[in-house]
C-alpha cells in the first residue's frame, strides 16, 4: 500500500512536530554551553568536573528510568524528560553561578536523558510497526532525522542571534522551548499500543550485566569489531574536546559568539542534503571504511585549520566543515552504522550497540578530563590542534577494516 502525506501524517506526524520542538530548543544554546559556564566564572576543571557528573548520571540511571518506561508507558516517561530538563536548565539559569547548584541541576539533566533516549525510540517504532504502514519503517525514521535537523538549523540560527544580547537569552529560549515541548506532548500525543509490564528492577541490573559480559566478550573476540570500537572511542575523545575547546578559543581570537550559532544552523541545513546522498559516496569510493576515512580526516584537518587561521570568514567556513564532516564520517553516520551492522549478528546486535554506546559515554568523560587539564596545561589553542591531530590520525585506522 502506497503511503500519502496524509497517511504519513497520521501515522507519525506528533512525532515530526515533538522532533522539531526538542532539536529547536537543543539548538538554541547548542554551540555556547561551555562559554555561558564561563561567564559564571568557572574554571575550565569546574566545568569539566560539573559535565563529568552528569555523564556519570546518566550511565547509574539508565536502568531505573528504562523501568519507569515498562512500567507506566513510553509517553509518561518522555513527558517526564522533557520537564526535568526544562527544570534543569531552569536551575542552571537562576543559579547565580553557584557551583553546587549547577552540579545538581547537570546530574538531574543526565537523569532526564536517560529518560528520552530509549523510550522515544520504542515509542516510535511501535507506533510504526503497529500500523498498516510498518514496511516504511526506515523510511520514516530518516525522515524523522531530517526533521530534526531542520529544527537544529533553525533553533541555532534564532540561538545566534539571542546570545548578541547575553547568552541567558539563549537559555531563557531554550528553557520555555523544553516546556512547551512538555505540554504538547502531556495534551497533544497519544500512546495507543502500550502493555504494562512487571518489572524487578535487581533482575534487569542481573540480566543487563548477563548480557553486556556478552556483548564485551563479542566485542573482544571479533577483531574488526574491537578496531572499530577502538576508532570510534579515539573518535568521540577527539570530537567532544572539540567541542569543548573550539567554542573559547575562537571567541578569545575575535570570533563573534553569534557567528557559532550561524555555522551550526548552516551546517545542519547542508547535512539535511548531504546526508541523503551519502551512500552515493560510498558508492564512488568504492567502501564506506574509504568514506568514513576521508570524513574522518577532513574533519580532523578542519579542526586543525580553527586551531591556526584568525581570519573570521576562514574560521566560518572550517567550523562549519568540521560539523558536516563529522555528519558524515562519525559514529552516528549512515556509513559508520551500514559498516558497523556487517559485523554484528543480529541476536545480539542490541547489546553489542549498548557496549558501543559505553565506549562513547567513557570517551567523553576522558575527554573532559583532558579538556579540564589541557588548556591551562598547554593553552586553547594546542588544546583544539591537539583533538584535531587525534581525529586525523585515527582516521587512518579505517583503513585496516576489511570490509565485507
Amino acid at each position: 500500500m502506497k503511503m500519502s502525506l496524509k497517511d504519513e501524517l497520521n501515522a507519525v506526524g506528533q512525532f515530526y512536530v515533538i522532533k522539531i520542538l526538542y532539536w529547536l530548543s537543543v539548538g538554541f544554546m547548542g554551540g555556547y554551553w561551555i562559554l555561558y559556564y564561563l561567564g559564571f566564572g568557572l574554571d575550565f576543571p569546574k566545568i569539566a568536573f560539573m559535565i563529568i557528573l552528569g555523564a556519570v548520571g546518566s550511565v547509574l540511571f539508565e536502568i531505573p528510568t528504562g523501568a519507569i518506561a515498562d512500567v507506566y508507558g513510553r509517553r509518561v516517561s518522555v513527558i517526564l524528560s522533557y520537564f526535568l530538563t526544562a527544570v534543569s536548565y531552569l536551575g542552571i539559569l537562576l543559579s547565580g553561578g553557584n557551583y553546587f547548584l549547577l552540579m545538581f541541576f547537570s546530574v538531574l539533566a543526565g537523569i532526564s536523558f536517560t529518560l528520552e533516549s530509549g523510550a522515544m525510540e520504542a515509542w516510535i517504532v511501535d507506533t510504526v510497526n503497529h500500523s498498516k504502514y510498518s514496511k516504511y519503517l526506515e523510511k520514516l525514521l530518516g525522515r524523522l532525522g531530517s526533521v530534526a535537523s531542520v529544527g537544529f538549523s533553525i533553533g541555532a540560527l534564532v540561538g545566534g542571534y539571542l546570545v548578541t544580547f547575553g547568552y541567558d537569552k539563549a537559555v531563557m529560549a531554550n528553557v520555555t522551548g523544553f516546556f512547551l515541548l512538555t505540554l504538547y506532548v502531556l495534551f497533544f500525543t497519544h500512546e495507543v499500543y502500550f502493555k504494562k509490564k512487571k518489572i524487578n528492577i535487581l533482575k534487569n541490573f542481573k540480566n543487563t550485566f548477563k548480557k553486556s559480559k556478552q556483548g564485551i566478550g563479542f566485542v573482544l573476540g571479533n577483531k574488526q569489531i574491537l578496531l572499530i570500537t577502538v576508532l570510534i572511542f579515539f573518535l568521540s575523545f577527539a570530537a567532544q574536546l572539540t567541542y569543548s575547546a573550539y567554542q573559547p578559543y575562537v571567541v578569545d581570537i575575535g570570533f563573534p559568539p553569534q557567528f557559532i550559532g550561524y555555522a551550526l544552523s548552516l551546517s545542519g541545513l547542508i547535512s539535511i542534503v548531504s546526508l541523503n546522498y551519502a551512500h552515493k559516496v560510498s558508492e564512488f569510493l568504492g567502501s564506506k571504511k574509504r568514506t568514513l576515512f576521508l570524513f574522518s580526516l577532513l574533519q580532523g584537518v578542519a579542526v586543525l585549520g580553527i586551531a591556526m587561521m584568525t581570519d573570521i570568514r576562514i574560521l566560518f567556513f572550517l567550523i562549519t566543515a568540521h560539523i558536516v564532516a563529522y555528519d558524515l564520517g562519525g559514529g552516528v553516520s549512515p556509513a559508520f552504522g551500514a559498516l558497523y551492522n556487517q559485523f554484528v549478528p543480529k541476536r545480539i546486535r542490541a547489546t553489542v550497540i549498548s557496549v558501543t554506546g559505553l565506549v562513547r559515554q567513557s570517551s567523553v568523560i576522558l575527554s573532559m578530563i583532558a579538556f579540564g587539564v589541557l588548556p591551562d596545561l598547554i593553552g586553547l589553542q594546542y588544546t583544539v590542534a591537539f583533538s584535531g591531530a587525534v581525529l586525523a590520525v585515527t582516521a587512518f585506522g579505517y583503513l585496516f577494516v576489511k570490509e565485507r
